[in-house]
């Protein structure tokens, strides 16, 4: 290919062409200078993500928790880290020619996305009923959605493949647990910030929003409620931000408990300032969301680990644990006691009341009628909408149901296989590396994995991007481990 059409001056090309397209589809929808303002944007990300495709992807993981802040409508939403992932997938294919997307998780995530696919064939034997929505719902409840969402499936799993390609020495590792640890110390901090908004009426209690294209969308603004005292900072739900805390709490304590033994043998990794403080922080902000599914999927994980680790660190642990309940459970009791006021509220009135009981049986008694391959994927929330009288679609507030009663039992297999898979990989690798520097760190991977999967079950209906994120970081995590043993024992 001549040098003036080489893929670089294509890709130049092509980003121009988009902006001009954006520009010009858009300006019907809405104001012209706004969009254009956006296509300039996504024009200088892509330029960037074709010259530095490492940074770009860096940028994608710090858009991972902004879920519900700076996001578009346009009858279905685009968020900030889904431009971020597409820009640096384009980047990344027309300025590198070598890519490392070989990885244990292959298999089973293959067949994962084959059946899931695969069950889209229910639609032509049982398509859903009809279902009056909101206004709102018009675009979200169209006959595309069941196709949107399994391209939404094929564009999270994209982002594990990416993540293991850009894991590629410990150098990038290094960088890229640094910016995950950042990015989400910073989320913490906000979310306990607007917690005290509350309190103190202090600005900037609310910065998610949404850009809406006008009647191909609608607004978003998810406010917190004054009266439950839940902060969600970046996130649609208190839940949301409790389960993303969850992706990175448990694993900065598997790396405390071991840090004096690592300082000792010299082999630090991981160096991360300020580490105790950071858990106290994010400790805070996940007591604060009063999420149950989270604090149950926390409570999971320290059991786990005290469990996998030796009675000193045990001792540790349990120490520490008790260290931080009384310094927030004090501050919290003296400084803001309505939040001990909802606890009860929350846990002992509305449990018998939680609506998600009667999803659940009307669940199974629907997966009864599609055994095998379910309703079809992306289709269960006309379903339930019909059955329960609603305008809206609704979820079935878990995963593992989600994907039950969508993708019949052999989706559900798969799910389970993945998961599974994954454990058995996971379990292998701490097996081996007992003695070695990168214990804690495959045992704190194992262990937000467990808290995360622990939440799945009461919440969410999709495995979130960081999810996606964080299972390609703990496997390429593994391969590095192997390729250093065995450039050692060359």
């Amino acid at each position: 290919m001549p040098k003036s059409f080489s893929k670089k001056n294509l890709l130049f090309i092509f980003s121009f062409a988009v902006l001009i397209a954006i520009s010009t589809v858009t300006v019907y929808f809405i104001d012209y200078i706004q969009w254009l303002f956006i296509g300039l944007v996504f024009l200088v990300l892509m330029l960037f993500a074709l010259r530095f495709p490492f940074y770009s992807f860096l940028l994608f993981v710090i858009a991972l928790p902004f879920e519900a802040a700076f996001v578009f409508e346009i009858g279905f939403t685009i968020r900030l880290s889904y431009i971020l992932l597409a820009i640096t997938i384009l980047g990344l294919f027309f300025s590198v020619r070598k890519l490392h997307f070989k990885s244990a998780l292959n298999i089973p995530i293959f067949v994962f996305l084959g059946i899931s696919t695969l069950s889209l064939i229910m639609i032509i034997f049982s398509p859903p009923p009809e279902v009056n929505l909101a206004e709102i719902m018009e675009y979200r409840g169209s006959a595309m959605r069941p196709i949107i969402q399994l391209l939404l499936l094929f564009f999270f799993v994209a982002a594990y493949f990416l993540t293991i390609h850009f894991c590629s020495n410990k150098k990038k590792l290094d960088i890229i647990l640094k910016t995950y640890i950042g990015i989400a110390s910073l989320i913490a901090l906000y979310g306990i910030y607007q917690f005290f908004t509350i309190k103190f009426n202090l600005p900037f209690i609310n910065i998610t929003n949404a850009i809406s294209t006008g009647g191909h969308g609608y607004g978003v603004s998810y406010y917190n409620s004054p009266s439950l005292f839940r902060p969600h900072a970046t996130f649609q739900e208190p839940l949301n931000f409790g389960h993303y805390l969850l992706s990175v709490l448990p694993f900065l304590i598997a790396i405390h408990l071991f840090r004096r033994k690592e300082k000792k043998n010299g082999e630090i990794f991981l160096k991360v300032k300020f580490l105790p403080v950071l858990i106290l922080m994010m400790s805070f902000a996940l007591f604060l969301t009063k999420s149950r599914g989270a604090w149950l999927g926390f409570l999971i994980a320290l059991i786990f680990l005290l469990i996998m680790t030796r009675m000193k660190h045990k001792l540790k642990l349990i120490g520490f644990l008790i260290l931080v309940c009384l310094i927030v459970g004090l501050f919290s009791f003296f400084y803001f006691p309505a939040v001990y006021q909802t606890i009860p509220q929350r846990f002992i009135y509305r449990f018998s009341l939680d609506p998600r009981l009667t999803y659940y049986s009307f669940i199974f008694n629907l997966w009864k009628q599609y055994p095998i391959l379910g309703v079809g994927f992306g289709n269960y929330g006309w379903y339930a909408a019909s059955y329960f009288s609603s305008s809206l679609l609704v979820s079935a507030h878990g995963v593992f149901q989600e994907f039950l009663i969508e993708t019949g039992i052999l989706g559900f297999l798969s799910l389970i296989f993945l998961v599974f898979i994954y454990y058995r990989i996971m379990f292998r690798a701490l097996k081996k590396n007992k003695d070695t520097p990168w214990y804690p760190y495959i045992l704190g991977f194992l262990a937000c994995f467990t808290a995360m999967m622990v939440q799945y079950l009461t919440f969410g209906d999709r495995f979130s991007l960081y999810f996606w994120v964080l299972l390609g970081i703990s496997i390429a995590t593994l391969r590095l481990i192997k390729k250093e043993k065995i450039l050692v024992n060359d």
